[in-house]
């Protein structure tokens, strides 16, 4: 069975602001296909609560091989709560709050060519000691990809603020 090593557990971004579901969406679908991951939309919902205020869940679950043992997963949930249809300048616009959850972590030996036990004890002993710097690296470098996507989605939910004043 392979193998997770969490990165990031849980890692909350929460902004209240004026959007269009349909960009946040595709800012995050180009994302992970501009930066090579492999994209499934696990779960989408869409919820009217009264008459005014939606709610709405999107989940994505991401992948990337690294090498030919490890690949990088980034498992993302958005969601959107007390949501309103603001018109400005004859578009129409959501404003509430969009929470995104990031759950990160290095997938080793996604293949399992390492499950009988003696291999299994021989890749803790060479993941620790022999490949652990390798391991460390990767784990930066996907925590720097986790943070580069949290910023492109705060500049441009930001952006929405000047669009609409």
């Amino acid at each position: 069975m392979s193998e997770k090593d969490y990165v990031l557990r849980a890692k909350k971004l929460k902004i209240e602001a004026t959007f269009q579901i349909l960009d946040v969406y595709n800012l995050t679908k180009d994302w992970f296909n501009e930066h090579n991951y492999d994209l499934l939309e696990k779960e989408y919902h869409d919820i009217t609560k009264k008459q005014t205020i939606k709610e709405g869940l999107i989940k994505f679950e991401a992948e990337k091989k690294v090498d030919e043992y490890v690949k990088f997963h980034i498992d993302l949930d958005v969601k959107v709560t007390k949501c309103k249809e603001v018109k400005i300048k004859d578009k129409v616009y959501f404003h509430g709050d969009l929470e995104f959850e990031f759950d990160v972590y290095l997938e080793k030996d996604y293949q399992e060519r390492w499950e009988a036990p003696l291999r299994h004890f021989v890749r803790g002993i060479s993941d620790k000691f022999v490949f652990g710097n390798k391991y460390d690296r990767y784990s930066n470098e996907l925590k720097e990809e986790v943070e580069i996507l949290s910023n492109e989605i705060k500049f441009y939910l930001n952006l929405y603020k000047f669009k609409t004043t």
